[in-house]
């Protein structure tokens, strides 16, 4: 089974959010193509919205960060 490099940095940036104790990854959502990762969804706070920038800026093969992350207090 071949693994292609676009599929073993899906895991790595899944693997990333869901093992981050800093923010909460179940309403995020992460669209990847060759390198760039667009994250939407909520977050409860700023820290979160940037906690998943910075844990995702050290992934090997992100190149671009889009991040479209709400902040709502409710």
């Amino acid at each position: 089974m071949d693994i292609s490099a676009s599929d073993l940095l899906a895991e790595r940036i899944e693997n990333t959010v869901v093992h981050n104790p800093h923010f909460d990854h179940t309403k995020m959502l992460l669209k990847m193509k060759e390198g760039k990762v667009v994250l939407e969804g909520k977050v409860s706070t700023f820290f979160e919205k940037q906690m998943v920038q910075e844990a995702l800026k050290h992934v090997d093969g992100v190149d671009a960060i889009y991040n479209h992350l709400e902040v709502t207090w409710n």
